[in-house]
């Protein structure tokens, strides 16, 4: 029940207050706590232990786990989600209880139900003593169930709660009577495990169990037949080959098998051995691309920065000698 989300009124353990409205709210945990009934409004109340459900309300999108609100299972109108559990019976039948009724005579309902169990809960047993008072007299076992809506195929219904006093139940089916079976193979059924599916591991090939209401085949499980008897048969897949896995620079010399690889750490690629009934080679997996084309010409780079100022040159050569006085003569114009 942990993690389901449920519907019911609210028992205040201060107040002995029972809430008028009802809430929705997320399982967190499951006990039992007292609850006090003060019958044919007597001064002189009546406590017994009930089993509740310890709940984290809704507070719209969400679930407020910084409050805890306690619904007796008894104040259930919805399970959401929960599991049949056919542990104890594929079905059971009987007068349902309506813990809130308007039949002032009892509150065991005049016709008979038949329901799928998702939960065990003790609750009080309460009848009316006249057509205003009602009357706890105690508490007992009491089955909550889905009702059943068809039983070919099986459907139940997960909106609505019947509740049913364990002692006034009928069992459709019970399992008193344990699985058997377990013919063929050489272990036959290891171990069973009852839920809302059967899961069944066994260590020989094929096992057949009777007087089980359902079951689920896990990995590798072949289930035939139909409820009440089923033949589940393991499929043991075929051994997969031995691969071995070399890396060096040169091909092993070792004996080989198919599909063997080989990582060339001098070239890195990888090979793997092949047989086409021809011939045996290594093929590499991922062959060598030939190069492709050249890109395009980049972009040309920014200009780098200014260089150093260079070092002084050698002097040069001295000039030939020139007479001064015949150039100036030369150069003069004379009238």
């Amino acid at each position: 029940m942990i993690g389901k989300v449920v519907t019911g009124r609210t028992y205040d353990p201060e107040t002995y207050e029972i809430s008028l409205r009802q809430v929705t709210a997320k399982v967190i945990d499951v006990g039992m706590a007292t609850c006090r009934f003060w019958p044919n409004d007597s001064q002189e109340p009546l406590t017994f232990p009930i089993d509740v459900l310890f709940c984290a309300p809704s507070s719209g999108l969400s679930f407020d786990t910084s409050q805890v609100v306690r619904i007796p299972f008894y104040l259930l109108t919805e399970i959401q989600g929960a599991i049949v559990d056919i542990s104890l019976a594929d079905l059971v039948s009987g007068p349902p209880t309506k813990f809130t009724t308007d039949n002032l005579e009892d509150f065991i309902e005049d016709y008979t139900a038949t329901g799928g169990i998702v939960a065990r809960a003790k609750c009080p047993v309460i009848f009316w003593e006249n057509s205003f008072h009602p009357r706890v007299v105690g508490f007992s076992d009491y089955l909550v169930c889905y009702p059943l809506v068809s039983q070919t195929p099986l459907v139940f219904d997960s909106t609505n709660l019947l509740f049913f006093q364990e002692v006034k139940a009928e069992f459709v089916n019970p399992t008193f009577v344990g699985p058997t079976g377990g013919t063929g193979g050489t272990g036959g059924i290891q171990g069973l495990v009852a839920g809302p599916g059967i899961g069944i591991s066994f260590a020989g090939a094929t096992a057949t169990i009777s007087n089980l209401f359902s079951i689920t085949a896990g990995p590798n499980i072949s289930i035939s037949g139909s409820y009440p008897s089923f033949t589940i048969s393991a499929i043991i897949p075929p051994p997969g080959p031995s691969f071995q896995y070399f890396v060096q620079p040169t091909a092993p010399l070792v004996p080989l098998n198919v599909g063997d690889r080989w990582f060339n750490t001098t070239i890195g690629s990888e090979f793997v051995w092949i047989d086409d009934g021809n011939s045996s080679q290594w093929i590499q997996i991922i062959p060598d691309l030939p190069q492709g084309p050249t890109g395009p010409t980049g972009p040309a780079g920014p200009d780098g920065a200014t260089g150093a100022t260079g070092a002084t040159g050698a002097t040069g050569p001295t000039g030939p000698t020139v007479d001064i006085l015949q150039s100036v003569l030369s150069s003069q114009v004379f009238s």
